[in-house]
């Protein structure tokens, strides 16, 4: 298990976001969130900015829902991945966010799009829709 679901999971967290990857499928990353994902968290995170279809992890990975950016038009964004391991998707072209020494700045990436489908999530969860891990690839593939 890696520490960040162990720290999120310790404090109480529902809903982890992980606005990382990497290409490289990984069994210690895997384990983390299989156990994660068996303890009832929702796992979501960025699907990537390759602009191809290929897998990244950890959205590639059936626990979690993976996130798209959007354009200004809610198209796909020009270097968002896309593919089946792909959810949903949510803005993240021209997101304003904070930067270090208090300031703020402009940017785009699914790293941008996927706490917002976190916030999402845990909006869901607050209003005791407890089953908003339905969403998830695995269990939305079943049926």
């Amino acid at each position: 298990r890696t520490s960040f679901e162990l720290a999120g999971m310790r404090l109480g967290a529902d809903v982890i976001n992980m606005s990382w990857g990497t290409d490289t499928d990984s069994d210690v990353i895997r384990t983390a969130i299989q156990y994660a994902a068996s303890k009832g968290v929702v796992l979501v995170a960025s699907a990537g900015n390759m602009n191809n279809e290929f897998a990244y992890y950890p959205a590639a990975y059936d626990e979690v829902i993976a996130v798209a950016a959007t354009d200004d038009l809610d198209h796909k964004a020009s270097f968002s991945s896309y593919g089946a391991h792909v959810l949903v998707s949510a803005p993240g072209v021209n997101i304003i966010s904070t930067y270090p020494g208090g300031t703020y700045g402009v940017k785009s990436g699914t790293s941008f799009s996927a706490p917002l489908v976190s916030g999402q999530v845990a909006l869901m969860r607050s209003l005791q829709l407890k089953d908003a891990k339905k969403y998830s690839k695995r269990t939305s593939q079943q049926g």
